[in-house]
């Protein structure tokens, strides 16, 4: 990255330059970047005139008022750039660094350094060298009035067409901050405020007196409610004093009957008491009884474990001699089947001779295996020649197939196609039935009679047309003239005449027939090619998205003019999309947007004036179901010609079908004569190992002989051998026998004596059962004379829990006054019906008075209290309205004033800067219409401007100038609030982007004019481009930034 200086600026003393312009007190005298965004390191020197900073876009330019905002501490929100103050550092590297030299006096400069960390977002300061904090900073640029949030110091890109595109009360506010007194904008907002406070306050005030209104009606809806609340409590009271009597009298009386069932219940229990001592001594006698059962039950137990430990010896006793005796045949068995495997011994051996002499003799009337390896080897090669044709005729076959498939697929999709364009036509006609039913009877006679004409005749427009793509559906639709929607198309006079003949004459329908034009639709051209209209936002052309067949597609041309109407990208136009396109399409007289149709047509009067109607699309009505399909006369051809290929593949499938049935007769016939070879060469492999077998099995049985006297000797000792162990076993059985009688008379002894205990336990429990018995009815009483008691309990305590409910008192607390008032004839018998009787009477009177809700009554309390609040709040805001308008007109009549003499001031020097470049411009202050002096939000500045002598003064908008001319505009007031705006330097980045270079030149003139004059601000302006031949001075500066891998890396020098 290089910066070239033109206007070389010697350091020899600060202030001092060439011209004759001094630097002022906070003026940039050099910019000094390192590491910052694209800038590896470089120094600006600048001049106290206009430093004009220029270099293509991207090449860093507004780099630089990067570096004045942040070297200055200024926010990055300032830049509408990144968020972050660490991406304005160079990638890749550590640390970034400005440093910039103020200008102070005519001996010294401020020097301010901020070093910026790329890791943690972190600054340090540094003044003249010194560390220091960012405050420090702020407070000396402070010092010198620089403000970098004042549009008209500090202007960059991004916020050039912020301040463009401001509305008129954004810009008076902007106005206000930038040139006003220090309290303009903070009266003007104090304003805005107090006048929605006095808003506020009347709206409150309304609310208030309707509230209080409500307030007071409801009250005065219930008052004899409440009246009747209160005549009512009274009764209520009485009656509560009675229900005190009451309860008190049968809380005595249930207090007695408790106390008599608690003496009740004490006479049951003694006698309870008195059946459970004598049962004790039964049950512990009974309690021996049992020990003794169990001690026998136990010795009963051993004698029984060893009487089956007994009986299980005995039966395997008895298990084993017989298993001995099954023993005694073993040996025989074994004998006699050695003497059977001797005679089979020998019958095999004669066999396995016979074998072996027959194998021999069948392996000698074989061929040799030296004979027949060649035969297999010429067969193996002359079906492997055969395979290689076969594979061959399969790919052929398989790419035959391939090809099949695809065409079946592709005849699958035109027959889908065609399918979805008669359920159209289906559709359309179905539509059109409802509405016209004499085109629906034509339509069916012309699909049964088409061979009756010369040519072919269409079926009614609408149903044969289609839109390429849906989104132009409706405009397709919208072409079509309504009568002509159902209109029959001939292709000659002479059917079109039968035809009518038939239908309107014959069959007296009422339908339409046109006739197409001898054209072709390519005869018909559009008015400008696609290339140009595309241009100015236009897609294509109605006739390039209609789906038709040629003589409807030419008849629309010649009757609708398709060809001439073109269609545009967006849904509207603007007045500006407008003008360009009768400027520069003259001939597009007809068109369709995405949701408007626009006819321009001249007027009647002025032949000049154009008039513009536009009309909203309608949505399809019968188009709507259209899809994104062929002809069905193109896709009937495609069906047929896809068929004819598929037929053609069959035949050449079938063709390679029958030879490949040839080659694989061939290959069959061979592969049995090499089956024969192969089973012969196996029979002799099999042969030759089955005799080597049957010897080897030969020489095995010969081997083995049989000693038939040395076997019989071996049998007789096993059978000795069992019987002797039959004896010894039948022995010890007998022994055990006796030992189980014994056995047996010792469990019988038990047995009685457990019987006669069993006895004598059934008679213990008997007299247990009866004292038992005795005791639950003891124990019944008691229940229920406790459960009594416990009942007359929970009522006394319930009717005390009452009383003392309805007294607010516990009972032994009660007042004596109290007391003595409710116990009054309380001791008298028939004083509870007295008390009974009047308590009904009350009751009845009680019912009489109409029960108000207690709802109601709190309702009117609380209203009562909100009325009481309601009319202070009211007194308050009176006074709150009156102290607010006294502020207001004060504070109006000190904000007013001033501002219109600050405006007027702006306007001369603003009419003074378009009287230069031979226009007219005015800035004024303005109020919208329907606004009161008092709607502050409403004020406004109003810029007026006239470029041309034919034309009026129109207000500054996005719609009335072009680009250029609102960036003349811009810089004009801005140059007329900067003289209102004392600063020590400006900064604007690129302002002139738009202008042509008449206003360009005029507005250079003038930012070179102020800024060579002594006492007006240092300037530096951005710009991609220069005009030649401007007038240049000795106290500018050109700043040329270039880059990019060619740009030499200049020394820095001072």
């Amino acid at each position: 990255m290089a910066a070239s200086n033109l206007s070389r600026v010697v350091k020899a003393e600060p202030g001092v330059s060439r011209g004759k312009k001094q630097f002022s007190t906070g003026a940039i005298v050099s910019i000094y970047l390192k590491n910052f965004v694209t800038y590896e390191e470089v120094k600006f020197h600048c001049k106290p005139g206009l430093n004009l900073i220029l270099g293509p876009n991207g090449s860093g330019k507004s780099t630089i008022v990067c570096a004045l905002c942040l070297g200055l501490g200024g926010a990055t929100k300032l830049l509408g750039r990144a968020k972050d103050v660490k991406e304005f550092v160079k990638r890749g590297c550590v640390e970034g660094e400005i440093e910039l030299e103020l200008y102070k006096n005519h001996r010294e400069s401020l020097k301010i350094r901020r070093c910026i960390n790329s890791t943690n977002s972190r600054s340090k300061w540094y003044i003249d060298g010194r560390p220091c904090k960012m405050e420090t900073v702020t407070t000396e640029i402070e010092k010198m009035n620089i403000q970098l949030t004042n549009l008209c110091q500090f202007l960059p890109q991004d916020k050039v067409v912020e301040f463009a595109k401001m509305d008129k009360y954004k810009l008076l506010r902007a106005t206000e901050q930038a040139i006003g007194p220090a309290d303009l904008d903070e009266m003007h907002e104090e304003l805005i405020n107090l006048r929605d406070r006095e808003k506020s306050g009347k709206k409150t005030m309304e609310t208030l007196v309707d509230k209080c209104k409500q307030l007071e009606q409801l009250n005065q809806l219930v008052q004899g409610d409440v009246e009747r609340y209160m005549e009512r409590q009274k009764v209520m009271e009485n009656v509560k004093e009675l229900k005190q009597k009451k309860s008190i009298i049968e809380y005595r009386y249930a207090r007695e009957r408790w106390q008599e069932m608690n003496k009740k219940k004490k006479e049951a229990g003694s006698i309870l008491s008195e059946a459970r001592r004598h049962l004790q001594p039964v049950e512990t006698s009974i309690a021996d009884v049992e020990k003794q059962i169990e001690k026998l039950r136990m010795e009963t137990q051993k004698v029984s474990v060893k009487y089956r430990q007994g009986s299980s010896s005995i039966n395997q006793l008895i298990e084993n001699i017989r298993q001995l005796a099954d023993e005694l045949d073993k040996p025989r068995r074994e004998f006699q089947e050695k003497q059977q495997e001797e005679e089979t011994r020998v019958e095999k051996i004669e066999s396995l001779t016979r074998d072996v002499r027959k194998m021999q003799e069948e392996l000698i009337n074989l061929p040799s295996l030296v004979d027949i390896k060649p035969q297999l080897h010429r067969l193996s090669i002359d079906m492997g020649e055969i395979d290689v044709k076969i594979r061959h005729l399969q790919d052929k076959k398989e790419y035959l197939d391939e090809n099949k498939g695809q065409l079946r697929r592709q005849l699958d999709e035109i027959r889908k196609e065609i399918h979805v364009l008669n359920d159209i036509r289906t559709q359309r006609l179905k539509i059109m039935s409802r509405f016209d039913p004499d085109t629906i009877t034509s339509v069916e006679w012309l699909a049964k009679n088409k061979e009756k004409f010369q040519m072919q005749i269409f079926e009614p427009i609408i149903t044969v047309i289609n839109a390429k793509n849906v989104k132009y559906t409706k405009m397709v639709e919208a072409c079509v003239k309504y009568k002509e929607r159902t209109a029959f198309v001939a292709q000659n006079v002479e059917d079109a005449e039968a035809f009518l003949e038939e239908q309107r004459v014959r069959k007296d329908l009422r339908i339409d027939c046109v006739r197409a034009p001898n054209k072709l639709p390519s005869h018909y051209q559009h008015p400008y090619p696609l290339e140009e209209i595309q241009k100015f936002g236009f897609e294509t052309y109605i006739s390039e998205v209609i789906d038709a067949p040629g003589p409807i597609l030419a008849y629309m041309c010649e009757s609708f003019n398709v060809h001439r109407i073109p269609v545009h990208r967006n849904r509207e136009l603007s007045e500006h999309e407008m003008k360009n396109i009768q400027t520069h399409l003259p001939n597009i007289r007809n068109f369709y947007t995405q949701e408007v149709h626009y006819v321009i047509s001249g007027s009647r009067y002025d032949p000049e004036k154009r008039i513009i109607r536009t009309d909203t699309i309608r949505t399809p009505f019968y188009l709507k179901t259209t899809g994104q399909v062929s002809g069905e006369g193109e896709l009937q051809n495609k069906q047929e010609d896809t068929s004819r290929k598929i037929s053609a593949i069959d035949n050449q499938l079938k063709t390679l079908d029958g030879q490949e049935q040839q080659l694989r007769t061939e290959a069959e016939k061979l592969r049995q004569e090499r089956h024969g070879l192969t089973d012969v060469s196996s029979t002799r492999k099999k042969l030759e190992s089955n005799i080597m077998i049957k010897n080897s099995r030969l020489n095995e049985m010969s081997n083995s002989l049989f000693d038939y006297e040395l076997e019989e000797r071996r049998c007789q000792d096993q059978i000795d051998a069992i019987q002797e162990r039959r004896v010894q076993m039948s022995s010890k059985l007998s022994n055990m026998s006796r030992l189980m009688r014994d056995n047996i008379k010792e469990q019988l002894h038990y047995n009685l004596k457990k019987v006669q205990l069993a006895m004598k336990k059934a008679d213990r429990q008997k007299s247990i059962r009866k004292y038992k018995e005795e005791i639950e009815r003891a124990e019944s009483t008691v229940s229920e004379f406790t459960e009594a008691e416990k009942e007359l309990k929970n009522n006394a305590n319930a009717l005390l829990s009452y009383v003392e409910e309805l007294l607010g008192h516990k009972i032994n607390e009660i007042p004596l006054s109290m007391k003595q008032r409710l116990m009054a004839g309380a001791d008298e018998k028939d004083s509870l019906q007295k008390i009974q009787t009047q308590l009904h009477e009350y009751q009845a009177k009680l019912e009489l008075c109409i029960a108000t809700d207690p709802q109601t009554i709190k309702q009117y309390t609380e209203r009562n209290q909100e009325i009481t609040k309601v009319r202070d709040t009211m007194e308050r805001e009176v006074n709150d309205c009156k102290t607010t308008r006294n502020k207001v007109e004060q504070l109006k009549a000190s904000w007013l004033e001033p501002l219109k003499k600050l405006l007027e001031e702006v306007n001369t020097r603003f009419s003074y800067y378009f009287n230069q470049i031979s226009c007219r411009g005015e800035v004024k202050l303005s109020i919208d219409d329907f606004s009161g002096e008092d709607e502050f939000d409403k004020y406004g500045v109003t810029i007026n401007v006239k470029f041309r002598d034919e034309e009026e003064l129109q207000q500054l908008t996005a719609f009335h100038q072009s680009g250029g001319e609102r960036s003349v505009s811009t810089i004009l007031y801005l140059m007329a609030l900067q003289e209102h705006a004392q600063s020590p330097f400006r900064v604007v980045d690129e302002i002139n982007q738009g202008m042509d270079s008449y206003y360009e030149r005029c507005v250079f003139d003038f930012i070179t004019n102020s800024a060579s004059q002594q006492n007006t601000s240092q300037y530096f302006l951005l710009s991609p481009k220069l005009l030649p031949s401007l007038k240049f001075s000795p106290d500018m500066a050109l700043h040329f930034i270039s880059n990019g891998p060619g740009v030499a890396k200049l020394p820095l020098t001072d």
